[in-house]
């Protein structure tokens, strides 16, 4: 087990990534499209404004997981639905891959990314008290 402070700290470091990860989408949606493998031709505004959709969740999620860990550094629902959310998105992506959308590479950054903050949440939760 880690100590309360060490597991606050390795949550608020994950969760001002995601936020980081939001904001990239909130601000700039066309460039976070093209990090991570969008197709050129796929960036439209209804594209953006499903980033800014998405960013803005993560901003969300990661703003509620900070005031939380403040409180209470052993919130496990809190971790748990963080590790929900990661793994859904990894879901998501992988079922793109098998419908074969044209997005493989961007669906492959997206489980990349999110298949470790996933796992990683679910550590955390087994070390919180």
């Amino acid at each position: 087990m880690l100590s309360r402070d060490r597991v606050r700290a390795i949550g608020t470091g994950l969760a001002l990534a995601r936020a980081g990860i939001g904001t990239a989408a909130v601000l700039a949606p066309g460039l976070t499209s093209r990090v991570m493998g969008f197709p050129a031709d796929t960036d439209t505004p209804a594209t953006r404004l499903v980033a800014r959709f998405f960013g803005l969740r993560e901003v969300a999620m990661g703003a509620l997981t900070l005031a939380v860990l403040r409180r209470d550094p052993s919130a496990r629902r809190l971790m748990s639905w963080n590790a929900a959310v990661d793994g859904s998105d990894a879901v998501i992506a992988a079922l793109a891959l098998v419908v074969r959308r044209g997005i493989d590479r961007a669906a492959l950054g997206t489980i990349a990314l999110a298949l470790p903050l996933c796992t990683a949440w679910l550590w955390l939760r087994t070390q919180a008290e």
